[in-house]
């Protein structure tokens, strides 16, 4: 005997893709080629992200090294931390997802066991971040066109709990119930090889001085294994560096 399914709670339905893919090119690509994309998540302070995201809108190319320039001024940070800092390697025109996500039980429901004593029944959600990348080679190499779209589902911890009363037996037990807060951003862009673009996921928590943000920098580079391609190009002015903390 069951209780109704209690189900967990989103804002927005979780995203479901979890591993590298490639369908069908997008046409137009040059699918010999082959390009790396590098993701770096780093969790930080809302307040020292927001003036980042500030002086480096989402969206706007940025200069080779921004990456490494955030990692350095996190490192070693108490209140900070890279997440992740995946790396896939896809052809040109096709499409691909990086993931930094965790897995989480929770006792959703209970039911009867085969001696007839009250069993919880469990299940799992899946939080993080997860980001699809459609590059595309452009003019030999010079610049590369990127289709970016990165998602951030967030688990509100401790998980809910709620007290019910077993049918039949009248016991007391526990479920839980499970709440995810999800958000997308999208971004089309023209890089040349070795830039980024940079997202900011944010989070809610109790008060402002305790307030989360993911910062995402995705960079996109050519593959230096694969076929040569000029890596030449000029941008129309200087590209924006990470500001002093």
């Amino acid at each position: 005997m069951k209780l109704s399914a209690i189900l967990p709670m989103f804002v927005l339905a979780a995203p479901a893709c979890r591993s590298a893919r490639s369908p069908a090119p997008v046409p137009g690509a040059e699918p010999a080629a082959a390009l790396a994309i590098t993701a770096m998540l780093v969790e930080m302070p809302s307040a020292e992200a927001d003036g980042i995201l500030s002086a480096s809108p989402a969206g706007t190319p940025l200069a080779p090294g921004f990456a490494g320039e955030l990692e350095a001024r996190v490192r070693g940070r108490a209140d900070c931390e890279v997440v992740s800092h995946p790396r896939l390697i896809v052809r040109s025109g096709f499409r691909a997802s990086i993931s930094s996500t965790s897995k989480n039980e929770y006792v959703r429901d209970y039911g009867v066991d085969a001696s007839g004593h009250p069993a919880p029944i469990r299940d799992f959600i899946e939080d993080g971040v997860w980001i699809e990348a459609t590059p595309r080679i452009l003019a030999g190499g010079s610049s590369i066109d990127i289709d970016l779209v990165v998602k951030r589902s967030r688990l509100e911890r401790p998980i809910r709990e709620q007290t019910v009363t077993l049918p039949g037996t009248g016991e007391k037990a526990t479920v839980q119930l499970p709440v995810c807060e999800s958000e997308q951003a999208r971004s089309r862009a023209i890089l040349a090889p070795g830039q980024c673009l940079l997202f900011g996921m944010g989070s809610t928590a109790s008060s402002p001085a305790r307030s989360r943000t993911v910062l995402a920098v995705v960079t996109v580079d050519l593959e230096r294994d694969g076929p040569p391609f000029a890596a030449g190009g000029s941008s129309s002015g200087p590209l924006p560096r990470l500001a002093a903390p």
